[in-house]
């Protein structure tokens, strides 16, 4: 959910021009700070709403922190809820906060459920086959956000181990693992 987004020089007619320290949110025609005020780390989930990866909560709406968050990364579990601007837990996903990762690798005799590209394996968790060598991209920096030792930022939408053997690794020292949005957030 990429979007264009007008700097303070290039608003629309009768929008006063933003500050330095803020950007131009063209969603709802304002201008918002830069970053997440202090103290607010990661999304919190309020009952059965959360906020996406890179957003924070201002009254009872969601906002990025930055335009580079508008690429909207919905915790799991939940969806987004465009008119609202929220993400909404889906009534069918049980409330245990306890995640169990797990990975398929082919069993002895080279079978398994899913059937992966050549020098792949396949993740359970997120159904999803990912390369026996891994990689090394990391999370943008502006998001605040790590992924665990042996996990990389996959698809600029999650943490995801670079091995079976990498799961349930731990995260960076100063970090918490989030089981919905699967990344570790600064503590």
């Amino acid at each position: 959910m990429d979007r264009n987004i007008p700097t303070s020089s290039k608003l629309p007619p009768g929008i006063p021009p933003c500050t330095p320290e803020q950007w131009y949110w063209a969603e709802k025609y304002m201008c918002l700070s830069k970053g997440r005020p202090p103290g607010d780390r990661a999304p919190v989930r309020r009952g059965n709403l959360s906020c996406p990866v890179g957003w924070y909560w201002k009254g009872s709406n969601c906002i990025p922190s930055w335009p580079s968050s508008l690429r909207i990364i919905i915790p799991r579990g939940f969806m987004w809820d465009q008119e609202q601007l929220v993400c909404r837990l889906k009534s069918a996903i049980p409330t245990s906060n306890t995640v169990s990762l797990t990975a398929s690798v082919p069993s002895s005799s080279g079978q398994s459920s899913v059937r992966c590209p050549p020098n792949h394996w396949y993740w359970q968790e997120k159904q999803i086959c990912l390369p026996d060598e891994g990689s090394n991209t990391v999370p943008p920096v502006n998001l605040g956000i790590k992924c665990p030792t042996g996990w990389h930022w996959y698809k600029n939408t999650h943490c995801a181990p670079n091995r079976p053997s990498d799961i349930g690794a731990p995260c960076p020292d100063g970090h918490k693992w989030d089981n919905d949005a699967f990344v570790c957030w600064p503590i």
